[in-house]
């Protein structure tokens, strides 16, 4: 690349030696620099990279069983065909089997609601012979299909682990300060293959009761100071100390 001609009111013999040699590497430094220059184009500075996470992923299945008009329990064909969808999908503890039944509506009969029951109790037992536990559940009749009153819904929840390592982007390049692909890709990878409930990584499960006497009669402790010494040693047995020592006036 030539360096581009300078105009200057002044002849080169009046400038100083060396200012037009210091005026010529500028010169040329900045016409190739310019024609270096990248188009870093337009950063999105709203939104941050999702880092590698593991995903959750929820499928159901859903066998209808139909029932004979009158009928409380399914013909052997329809009860068979209920078993033979629950081997055929291999069905396992973390998933979640719902039997639904229509609930009753304003102006039923009561003795609709009590055969309704009797059906929905009678695929309830044909799955605990299988050892499969269900959750027994009333839906509105038009979420059933017609002459089929009772719906067999296995809900299926798994993991999905994230592609690492993952260098899809260029890891020499992070001019808008966002985290790499493959930031943290590894620990998503080891949390997702150690969770045992995949729908703890979407919603947290509920603590259920306590004993409030017992929590009440804690916080009185610690608001009195009357809490147990920390173990620093297991095996000495030493604790640490309630009260800091003080120093005796010498280092």
């Amino acid at each position: 690349m030539r360096p581009p001609r300078i105009s200057c009111r002044r002849s080169p013999s009046q400038l100083r030696p060396g200012l037009l040699s210091r005026a010529l590497l500028a010169a040329f430094l900045g016409a190739a620099l310019a024609g270096c220059e990248s188009d870093p184009g337009t950063a999105d500075w709203t939104t941050a990279r999702t880092p590698s996470e593991p995903q959750v992923q929820t499928t159901d299945f859903r066998h209808d069983v139909p029932f004979a008009a009158g009928r409380p329990v399914p013909a052997p064909g329809d009860e068979a065909a209920l078993r033979r969808f629950v081997f055929e999908l291999g069905t396992d503890p973390q998933d979640r089997i719902y039997v639904l039944a229509a609930a009753p509506r304003p102006g039923d009969v009561p003795s609709d609601d009590l055969i309704t029951r009797q059906r929905q109790a009678a695929v309830v037992r044909t799955l605990a012979e299988l050892g499969l536990a269900t959750d027994a559940a009333r839906t509105a009749a038009e979420n059933l299909e017609p002459g089929r009153p009772v719906a067999v819904l296995v809900r299926r929840t798994r993991v999905t682990l994230p592609n690492c390592p993952d260098w899809s982007g260029d890891p020499g390049s992070n001019t808008d300060n966002r985290p790499l692909r493959n930031w943290s890709c590894s620990s998503a990878v080891n949390l997702g293959m150690m969770v045992v409930e995949p729908n703890d990584l979407v919603f947290g499960r509920s603590p259920g009761p306590a004993n409030g006497e017992y929590l009440a009669r804690s916080m009185e402790n610690y608001r009195k100071g009357r809490t147990r010494d920390l173990i620093r040693d297991v095996a000495s047995g030493e604790l640490f100390p309630t009260v800091a020592p003080t120093s005796s006036g010498g280092n």
